[in-house]
């Protein structure tokens, strides 16, 4: 088997085809592609293929920066079709599979990442690190592992892991398997996705359906008619017997907006699959379908689990009770009127060494200044000396009938005590 490897700084390819196929028993080589920017448009092809017995190889793409693949408008304008291909023929061989490595990658106007099975081998898988976004736009564009009518081969399956992902008018993302073969899985780990009249399928047309997994991190939303499904079955084919397969849904929060969206795993004469969800909140419930039916077997099961959210961590536990001031209490000022207490100064009364420092306090340096200081030194030494102040214990009435306050006492015969 050759390996192809191709480095340059950029690759545009218009209109034009760059291929590396097998037609006999042996196996195609490997085509490797690496460059800052891909740039694929009006018919622009990179593909591996076989036609005869051999596998395809594998088609592998390293992008530092971008992936951009634009068709034509109308879509298939001349029967040609934008993208990265890897297909096994009518032949026995199994077709290759697809790896980009990028930072962003965007789809439009009918373009397609495709790996797809015409004969009784499978389809080989996609896988798509990209680090940023995911932008799909367009009917007929997106990402298929699909196997064609007639074929037997097993479809290829999905992994996308960006941080968005956003499909929209008419994109899709499709393991869908028309021949009797099972259909691939989709696998998809990303921060949001957004489908906006587009679609999320694993459908297969007699076989058991394949499975969905979107693990995202912040958001699903759901527009415009879109859906999720991994139906089995058709009313039109003659061995319509699949069963559905199996949806899982992991998601903080979902969203769905008009019109009708729908989430199925649905089947016609085999079993319906089974839909588990986990999120938060499920906002706009009331325009989402969600079913696992079977028209003519058993139905699957559908099980929402909304998350509850725990109130209580960061909150402080308030005291239990109010705790109480003591308050020296003092002679009464005269008779007939009780002591009184009064709290002056900005901010109220002081916190307790117990409690937490408000952000409202605001410390003020008091003292006197420096100078004022100094000059008054022989002031503030004079008035340590002064005489000091004794609290009155007594009454007394002087000898001009004046009443006066005494800190001892008189033997005076008038006088009296407030204690």
């Amino acid at each position: 088997m050759l390996k192809y490897l191709i480095g340059v700084s950029a690759n545009e390819f218009f209109s034009s085809r760059l291929d590396s196929r097998t037609t006999g028993e042996g196996n195609a080589g490997e085509l490797q592609l690496n460059t800052k920017q891909l740039i694929l448009r009006d018919g622009g092809q990179v593909s591996v293929s076989t036609f005869g017995n051999g596998n395809a190889g594998n088609l592998i793409v390293n992008a530092s920066e971008s992936v951009k693949i634009i068709g034509i408008e109308p879509v298939g304008l001349f029967g040609l079709t934008t993208g990265i291909f890897a297909q096994a023929a009518e032949s026995e061989g199994n077709g290759g599979s697809i790896e980009i490595n990028t930072r962003s990658l965007v789809l439009t106007e009918g373009s397609e990442i495709t790996t797809r099975t015409v004969g009784l081998g499978n389809a080989g898988n996609i896988t798509l690190k990209v680090e940023d976004s995911i932008n799909i736009t367009g009917a007929d564009t997106g990402i298929f592992a699909d196997t064609e009518q007639g074929s037997t081969g097993d479809g290829g399956s999905i992994f996308i892991d960006p941080e968005t992902i956003i499909l929209q008018d008419g994109a899709s993302i499709a393991v869908n398997s028309q021949g009797s073969g099972e259909g691939g899985n989709i696998q998809l780990q990303a921060g949001s996705l957004t489908l906006e009249r587009s679609v999320i399928t694993a459908e297969t047309a007699s076989n058991q359906g394949g499975n969905i997994n979107l693990q995202l991190f912040d958001l699903l939303t759901l527009g415009n008619n879109s859906q999720i499904s991994a139906n089995a079955g058709r009313a039109r084919t003659p061995q319509a017997e699949g069963d559905g397969g199996n949806i899982d849904i992991d998601a903080p929060f979902i969203l769905s907006f008009p019109d009708e969206n729908k989430i199925t795993a649905e089947a016609f004469l085999g079993t319906g699959g089974n839909i588990n969800i986990t999120t938060n909140s499920i906002f706009g419930q009331e325009f989402l379908d969600i079913s696992a039916s079977s028209q003519f077997g058993l139905e699957g099961t559908v099980s929402i689990n909304i998350l509850e959210l725990e109130p209580s961590p960061g909150l402080v536990e308030l005291p239990s009770g109010l705790e109480t001031l003591s308050i020296p209490q003092g002679c009464e000022a005269s008779r007939g009127r009780g002591s009184s207490f009064i709290s002056t100064g900005r901010g109220g009364l002081p916190p307790s060494p117990t409690e937490t420092l408000s952000s409202h306090q605001v410390w003020r340096d008091v003292q006197l200044p420096t100078q004022l200081t100094k000059n008054s030194a022989n002031t503030v030494k004079q008035n340590t000396t002064a005489e000091r102040i004794v609290e009155a214990s007594s009454w007394i009435i002087n000898e001009e009938g004046i009443v006066e306050l005494v800190a001892e006492e008189s033997s005076n015969t008038h006088q009296g005590s407030c204690r």
